[in-house]
């Protein structure tokens, strides 16, 4: 079964707890830089966006540590 990771753009507050503990579970080091989920805020709507890079595993840890539910797992 393939995972997905759905975001909500509505929910996520831009503070990128979801990169933080990315980068620390695969490389040990708190990096916003190193993460495999990058969120970033677009500037036309004032909203925040989020981009899996390809290294993404989709093994959940950021949807795990999200305090404000923007990130959720989706079966395929």
């Amino acid at each position: 079964m393939v995972r997905n990771i759905l975001f909500s753009e509505e929910k996520c507050s831009g503070c990128c707890t979801c990169m933080l503990t990315c980068s620390f579970t695969y490389h040990k080091v708190f990096s916003l830089d190193m993460s495999r989920v990058k969120i970033f805020r677009d500037e036309k709507n004032g909203r925040f966006k989020a981009f899996f890079t390809p290294e993404c595993t989709r093994c959940g840890i950021c949807v795990k540590s999200c305090f404000f539910n923007a990130l959720k797992i989706e079966e395929v």
